[in-house]
């Protein structure tokens, strides 16, 4: 994982030169103090585990993410929780405090769903089909336009690579029953009020914050054209700029605040994921761990894109589980590869 160190020291030590000559030394520690976590820390700890550990981490995760959504959503329903695990207007956020943070962690999240479904046994297959509906139903209740973008893309490429007819009807399935049931129930009261008004009246004013967003990337733009290798500082943008919130795309923040190099390095770091889950990719056995890896990737990339914040620490946990799905199927076939070679050398040598 070389090329994953290489990206992860070019953010650290772009952060590092940023803080320095933008006079904010104190703002470039905690900014590499909250990288350390996603970039190093998590990666370690999980990526230890071994495959069946990996496996019961993935089921822990999609089962407590599926529990929290229950509860957000049952206070959506019963009209109590506002403030905590509803917003104001209804919009489910689940402890969070931000209904597109959690929406976007869903999408990110669904595909181990699907993978945990598909490889379940048949008495717990009817426990992670509540999950995975739990999850769709949660990203429609958030009202997140970049969570339902994510979830399409997700959900596209996995149906694209999966491969095994058995598990794309599963995944169809449970998408048809998705549909029905929007179809007769109708779609939750906040994707109503933000996305479905949004289809009949597609302008900037019925986007909901997209305005302002706009307003944030331009000022982000300007921003990485004035100052391309330091940008302003870490953690500096709401001061430099009198704004009251981030830029929501998150490689614009990081260029803004701490220079282009640390985009070339989330760039090494994304590379480095995806080498291992392309190993994967001509598995005989199992080629849902490549396509459970390459929709995380995808997700990931684009929840990132409209995230104020790279460094969420509960972005990486479905990253770096994926990433053991994938690798743990990857060496498996290069073991199997070996032994193959192995025997036909055995072989040839005994003629």
């Amino acid at each position: 994982m070389y090329m994953w160190l290489g990206g992860a020291g070019l953010i650290l030590g772009a952060s590092a030169i940023s803080g320095l000559t933008n006079n904010a030394p104190v703002d470039a520690v905690k900014y590499i103090a909250k990288a350390l976590m996603p970039l190093f820390i998590i990666p370690v700890v999980l990526g230890a585990a071994k495959p069946r550990q990996n496996d019961r981490l993935i089921r822990t995760f999609v089962l407590s993410l599926s529990s929290t959504v229950i509860v957000s959503l049952a206070g959506s329903a019963l009209g109590i929780g506002a403030g905590a695990i509803i917003t104001a207007q209804g919009r489910v956020q689940a402890f969070m405090n931000n209904p597109n943070a959690l929406a976007r962690l869903m999408a990110v999240t669904l595909p181990l769903a699907f993978h945990v479904l598909a490889r379940s046994k048949s008495g717990k297959r009817a426990t992670y089909l509540v999950c995975v509906l739990v999850l769709i139903t949660g990203i429609l209740s958030t009202g997140s336009f970049s969570g339902a973008a994510t979830t399409i893309g997700a959900m596209a490429v996995y149906l694209m690579t999966i491969g095994r007819m058995r598990r794309v009807g599963l995944a169809a399935g449970v998408l048809a029953v998705i549909g029905a049931g929007v179809a007769v129930l109708g779609p939750p009261s906040a994707f109503q009020r933000r996305i479905s008004s949004w289809v009949y009246d597609p302008t900037v004013s019925s986007a909901g914050s997209l305005a302002e967003r706009i307003e944030l990337a331009r000022t982000g733009v300007e921003i990485v054209a004035s100052k391309p290798l330091t940008g302003v500082g870490p953690g500096m943008f709401q001061e430099v700029t009198g704004m009251q919130v981030d830029v929501h795309v998150a490689y614009l923040a990081l260029a803004s605040e701490i220079g282009i190099l640390s985009i070339l390095g989330f760039a090494l770091c994304v590379l480095a994921v995806l080498s291992v889950v392309w190993k994967a990719k001509d598995a005989v056995r199992d080629r849902a761990a490549f396509a459970t890896g390459l929709a995380v990737i995808v997700s990931f990339i684009l929840g990132v894109s409209s995230s104020p914040d790279l460094f969420a620490r509960e972005w990486w946990i479905p990253l770096v589980l994926a990433i053991g799905v994938a690798g743990h199927e990857g060496a498996r076939m290069l073991q199997n590869m070996n032994r193959d070679r192995q025997a036909e050398c055995h072989i040839s040598s005994g003629k």
